[in-house]
């Protein structure tokens, strides 16, 4: 689907603006919960450094991982690894 038949799709499904809003920030809590639940299982099984800035390779293993679980449609995952590379990003790396 090409980008503005996508913007048409989303405008022509109109919705009180108010109940839109609440229902995206349910679905995004839930979502939010998901990551976080997983990601402290993989703390526990020993995963961590994700915010070492200093180590390159791992900003492009962060890349590589997020495009992976995208092609697998983990979409846990891909906002997992979207967020740690977003943060990363704010500390300047």
């Amino acid at each position: 689907m090409a980008k503005g038949q996508e913007e048409a799709v989303v405008e022509k499904q109109p919705r009180d603006p108010f109940v839109e809003l609440w229902e995206f920030k349910k679905i995004a809590r839930q979502f939010c919960n998901e990551m976080v639940t997983k990601f402290g299982a993989k703390q526990k099984a020993g995963y961590k450094g994700w915010d070492d800035l200093t180590n390159e390779e791992l900003a492009e293993a962060l890349k590589g991982m997020l495009k992976n679980n995208l092609k697998r449609g983990d979409w846990v995952d891909v906002g997992g690894l979207a967020a740690i590379l977003w943060g990363r990003a704010r500390k300047g790396k």
